[in-house]
């Protein structure tokens, strides 16, 4: 979007949807050891869960990097499922990622 001066957006341009906020349940599974940790955090607000490939590059960006115990070596697999969130249509969403 290119700002006009006085740095307005264009008139009838969509503002920035406003972030949500997620309670999250993640499962951090290694050999021999799950980690399991609840957070709670504020992302930004995906697209419409219509549109599926969108929702995974979101998810991607904004769940992924929340994952993880610092490990640097061997095998993991995260499960990320949101178990609360001021946008209803995302509770019970979750993703896998696998290393």
């Amino acid at each position: 979007m290119e700002l006009r001066a006085g740095n307005k957006p264009p008139v009838g341009a969509m503002p920035p949807a406003a972030p949500v906020r997620l309670d999250l349940s993640i499962e951090n599974v290694y050999i021999g050891q799950t980690v399991t940790t609840r957070i709670s955090t504020e992302v930004p607000a995906p697209p419409s869960a219509a549109e599926q490939e969108l929702l995974e590059d979101w998810a991607a960006d904004n769940l992924f990097p929340l994952t993880g115990t610092g490990r640097t070596e061997g095998d993991a697999m995260y499960w990320v499922t949101v178990t609360a969130s001021s946008d209803p249509s995302l509770i019970s969403v979750g993703t896998t990622y696998v290393l």
